[in-house]
């Protein structure tokens, strides 16, 4: 009978959900803040394949600039970044405060303070306040899922 019982526990055990799935925290924060770093350092030496390879090229990836909706896929943001190739675009892009929190193993949440600076021959502009969004695991690598630049004025806190 005690055999029994322990085959019918075993049995039920085996049939239990598994629970959550842990995840090391740290590696994530650690992953997708060097993904921030990453896009702002790729920006600055004009390394534009690098720079394509921080976007996930998944369905429902979106990019965000001044209140708008730029970019609704990869192909969009990678015709971007070429047309600032093209275009001879110098980027300053200093990123600080840097903020991750994990939502799972291949996903997090991040917030970043930036400040941007881009010159061509024919325009400048510069641009400072939130970088945010969504960064998944896409084959391995860190990638933006969804980001937004939010800018503020010197007023706003």
């Amino acid at each position: 009978m005690k055999t029994l019982v322990a085959v019918a526990l075993l049995m039920l055990a085996a049939c239990t959900p598994a629970g959550p799935q842990s995840y090391d925290g740290a590696a994530v924060r650690n992953g997708v803040t060097a993904l921030v770093q990453r896009w702002s350092d790729a920006g600055e030496a004009s390394d534009w394949d690098a720079l394509a390879d921080t976007y996930a090229d998944v369905e429902g990836f979106s990019w965000v600039e001044r209140g708008e909706v730029r970019y609704t896929n990869h192909a969009a943001i990678i015709a971007g970044l070429q047309q600032a190739r093209d275009a001879g675009l110098s980027v300053t892009n200093d990123v600080s405060d840097i903020e991750v929190t994990p939502l799972s193993a291949e996903a997090a949440a991040y917030r970043a303070n930036y400040r941007l600076a881009v010159t061509s021959p024919q325009f400048s502009f510069t641009s400072e306040g939130i970088l945010s969004g969504v960064a998944i695991r896409q084959d391995g690598t860190w990638r933006f899922l969804h980001g937004s630049l939010n800018e503020h004025t010197p007023d706003q806190n």
